[in-house]
């Protein structure tokens, strides 16, 4: 059997989760729905240190070191894959918890 000449959108998903921590964070009450979920990763650096962003040009280009001619259909699929399998996180709503750059700051 030959080596494929190229990874498969489900093999591009399971990549950048080994090797960026991307999460889907939960932005509404209703966490059971996939719709509520939005696809984030953890800021190491930056203004937004220690929280999670999304940022679609940022995940596109993540997934582009795996297949440069990714097309918007391709990332899709792999952003499907991604919310499959990332893990949730839930945003605090607490008004007296702050995101600081190294940690959480509370009232």
């Amino acid at each position: 059997m030959p080596a494929p000449k190229a990874l498969n959108h489900s093999q591009i998903a399971e990549l950048m989760m080994a090797l960026y921590p991307i999460a889907r964070v939960v932005v509404s009450e209703n966490e059971d729905d996939p719709d509520a979920n939005v696809l984030a990763i953890y800021q190491t650096e930056g203004p937004y240190k220690g929280t999670y962003r999304y940022n679609r040009k940022d995940m596109r280009k993540i997934a582009r070191e795996f297949k440069y001619g990714l097309n918007k259909k391709e990332f899709e699929e792999i952003e499907e894959v991604l919310k499959d399998i990332a893990p949730q996180k839930r945003r605090t709503i607490d008004p007296d918890l702050i995101a600081v750059e190294n940690g959480i700051f509370q009232l």
